[in-house]
């Protein structure tokens, strides 16, 4: 009953969201070191609240202009297309000892 469903929607929020921003967090506090490495965390973790803060009023402006079905298979597309090869490039020049992380 109540303990079950508690159970898996904390779940769910630690190994989803929760988890994933933390496993970011720590990369990039182990793959930078020194100087680069503050600005680095800083300057990601100002994502989370220009998100939080973009994205709403984007939502209406879209919302706005075109039907919801129209910008789910826009993003669908654009995430299937776009996504690995930016992810590609992003990952270019990385040297062996880099890709443990």
């Amino acid at each position: 009953g109540c303990v079950s469903c508690t159970v898996a929607v904390s779940s769910c929020w630690l190994c989803g969201r929760g988890l994933m921003a933390e496993v970011a967090s720590v990369t990039r506090a182990r793959y930078f070191d020194g100087f680069t490495r503050g600005r680095c965390v800083s300057l990601a973790a100002l994502g989370f609240p220009g998100g939080q803060a973009l994205f709403p009023a984007m939502s209406v402006v879209v919302l706005a202009h075109f039907q919801w079905r129209d910008i789910w298979l826009t993003s669908a597309v654009l995430i299937l297309f776009a996504v690995p090869p930016l992810a590609l490039l992003l990952l270019k020049g990385h040297t062996p000892d880099t890709r443990r992380f």
